[in-house]
């Protein structure tokens, strides 16, 4: 069931006797995203939203909290309004705000907490970018703050053409500067966002930790293949891991990983048991890191 603006009973607690990767699927014809749901010893107490423009009415940039233990106040920066409200929650609320007019913007509000929570953001509808169709929801967990990172490597998206993605790098200090392949780009302060379409394989470089998100384009603006708007947060390469479980669900035209590596850990990276071979991976300029697209089947791999 839909969240709807203020405070509800939805929220979703999941155990596991062993550990687990666990998604959450928007699974509607035409409109499908889906998001890593956070384990609750990963979630924080501050949170700075990605989320992209509203661009059809009442469709709009939102985000949403859910609390986990009773007692749990937000305290909570609407970026565009700029106003500040407090919230009190129990375990399993959740508080969800949307901006529903064309041109408004959640991205870059905050919300802090006494205690851990989870944080989504997202838009009901997306255009990404404007002028661009078709529209589908989008939706990401956020990391918390104290995993945000400064270096970050992207891999284009597969299966479109060669046009670029749509990338948003979000600041949580003033004087934040953004390096691109090298390149100082420009300086956001705390909330700010700046927002790029980029080509081919890229370094992005902050002066202080930020978030990125990678939104891939409606098909319009993609080459008119397959697919239409969805986003996805890069992790830092702060928060790289040497072992990922990952799943892909039936019933879509193909299925894709990408990976990113240093240089030092090419040829002793294996899919599913089975080396990739150096040629597989992309050099990304004078970083020492090197970029993959994996064509993978419908289910799980590691």
């Amino acid at each position: 069931v839909a969240l709807v603006s203020g405070t509800e009973n939805k929220g979703i607690h999941v155990v596991a006797n062993d550990p687990i990767s666990l998604y959450g699927l928007n699974r509607l014809t035409a409109t499908t995203d889906a998001y890593l749901a956070l384990p609750v010893n990963a979630l924080g107490m501050d949170y700075t939203i990605v989320s992209y423009t509203t661009l059809y009415a009442n469709l709009g940039s939102s985000f949403c909290a859910v609390a986990t233990q009773n007692g749990t106040t937000l305290t909570v920066y609407n970026h565009q309004t700029n106003s500040t409200s407090t919230i009190n929650l129990n375990q399993g609320q959740t508080y969800y705000v949307e901006a529903p007019v064309i041109g408004e913007d959640l991205t870059g509000s905050r919300i802090q907490s006494n205690l851990p929570v989870a944080v989504f953001g997202s838009v009901e509808g997306a255009y990404i970018p404007a002028g661009c169709v078709a529209l589908d929801h989008i939706v990401e967990q956020m990391f918390p703050r104290y995993s945000w990172g400064k270096n970050f490597i992207t891999v284009p998206l597969a299966g479109r053409d060669a046009s670029g993605d749509i990338f948003r790098i979000v600041a949580a200090e003033d004087g934040t500067t953004i390096s691109i392949n090298g390149t100082l780009t420009t300086t956001i302060n705390t909330g700010a966002f700046y927002e790029t379409n980029l080509t081919g394989y890229n370094s992005i470089t902050t002066s202080k930790a930020t978030i990125l998100a990678q939104f891939a384009k409606s098909f319009t603006c993609s080459g008119n293949i397959t697919g239409d708007p969805f986003m996805m947060l890069i992790p830092p390469r702060e928060q790289f891991l040497t072992n990922y479980t990952v799943t892909t669900v039936t019933g879509f035209s193909s299925h894709w990983v990408n990976i990113v590596a240093p240089d030092y850990a090419l040829n002793a990276i294996y899919q599913d048991g089975v080396l990739i071979p150096v040629s597989a991976f992309t050099q990304v300029g004078a970083t020492g890191f090197y970029g993959a697209q994996r064509s993978v089947t419908a289910g799980s791999h590691t």
